[in-house]
């Protein structure tokens, strides 16, 4: 991401930030369908056992968390079978405090967590979440 941003400050890459449209990154209002909602920290955790889970923790009043989520939505679009929760941290401050604690990952918005066996196998936060990132690191195995 630092590097990212230091050639969109010099100018030779863009960045590409949408402006913050709080309507639209309310849950239920776009894409909400495709993601499932964390009611229990620990059967998330179990299911992860089976196969590959993503937590998608995301802030509503941050314009580059409402990128990271464009960019999962995407990769939902292409990869309908992939089983995404998505934590709105504004409202599941609870949730997104014990992923943090039982993982041992520190707490950061955007970010994606890939749990496999019970444990965060990667994290990805901020510009580093991308749709292509997320499909590679899902077809490892």
């Amino acid at each position: 991401m630092l590097s990212r941003l230091i050639k969109m400050l010099r100018g030779t890459e863009n960045l590409e930030i949408h402006p913050y449209d709080r309507e639209s990154e309310k849950p239920g209002k776009r894409n909400q369908d495709m993601y499932k909602k964390i009611t229990d920290v620990s059967a998330v955790l179990l299911e992860s056992v089976a196969a590959p889970v993503l937590v998608l923790k995301h802030s509503i009043a941050c314009p580059f968390s409402g990128s990271a989520k464009r960019e999962v939505d995407k990769f939902l679009e292409a990869h309908p079978e992939a089983e995404v929760y998505l934590v709105v941290v504004q409202e599941q401050r609870p949730v997104s405090n014990e992923l943090a604690e039982r993982l041992g990952v520190r707490h950061e918005t955007p970010q994606l967590l890939l749990l496999r066996d019970g444990r965060a196998e990667r994290v990805w936060s901020h510009g580093a979440i991308e749709r292509e990132e997320i499909a590679g690191a899902l077809e490892k195995n």
